[in-house]
């Protein structure tokens, strides 16, 4: 779910369809980290609401990567080709 979720958002946001601040993005990132970690030592056992918590943190993940990919200056036509190369 991660995966799928950080591809689309990394995808989106390196063509520049989609973007958020990255000092919004960021800071969220760690947040997920934190909330994951917090989870995994009070639950036993998943939640129902993992899967989609997770999607949805892969989608922030995506955001934040596509910022930086961004950042580097890569010409906007070897986005795709660079995308296919970190699979």
């Amino acid at each position: 779910m991660f995966t799928v979720a950080h591809s689309i958002t990394l995808s989106l946001g390196a063509f520049g369809w989609v973007s958020l601040p990255p000092q919004w993005v960021e800071p969220l990132i760690a947040l997920s980290i934190a909330y994951v970690a917090i989870e995994n030592l009070v639950f036993n056992q998943m939640t129902r609401l993992r899967l989609p918590v997770v999607f949805a943190f892969g989608l922030l993940h995506g955001l934040g990567f596509a910022s930086t990919l961004i950042d580097f200056g890569l010409p906007q036509g070897a986005y795709l080709w660079r995308w296919f190369g970190s699979m």
